[in-house]
């Protein structure tokens, strides 16, 4: 089976963004709009509320019209772990991006990670480098190892 598995190669043809999200619906609207700027649009952008958060949860259902194919998923259970689960249980795509609600991605950033799964057909996971502002400039100091995973 696992020699069938490592010689099976995947297409990826979409890509889907989680978000996970806790009572931030300002956060929330700056990471959608920039979603919306994105070069390669993502075929499901997943909100997971928590079933008690009513104020993100009257933001999401407020949005009215928008540009995004939204999906939303609620999670009665605290925590990232259990809400990135209710995400994927109905994540329809094949390539998965999780996001922070407070992120503002590059508008390249989705096309990045998906050319990444294109041309490298064994590649099971990809994660990279937070820029991270204080509102007046970034913190562009640069590590010699960036998203690298270990073991534990």
């Amino acid at each position: 089976m696992t020699d069938q598995l490592s010689n099976k190669q995947l297409t990826v043809e979409t890509a889907a963004v989680i978000i996970c999200t806790y009572k931030r619906p300002d956060d929330l609207a700056r990471c959608l709009a920039a979603l919306t700027k994105q070069t390669r649009q993502p075929d499901e952008v997943i909100i997971v509320v928590r079933e008690t958060d009513a104020l993100t949860l009257n933001f999401v259902n407020a949005r009215g019209t928008h540009r995004l194919p939204l999906r939303v998923a609620t999670v009665a259970e605290p925590g990232l772990v259990a809400a990135r689960v209710s995400g994927l249980s109905i994540c329809s795509t094949d390539l998965v991006s999780f996001i922070d609600d407070d992120t503002i991605p590059y508008p390249d950033w989705l096309q990045r990670v998906f050319e990444h799964f294109r041309h490298d057909p064994q590649l099971g996971g990809l994660c990279g480098r937070d820029r991270c502002g204080d509102g007046i400039r970034f913190d562009d100091r640069t590590k010699e190892e960036v998203g690298k995973l270990r073991w534990h």
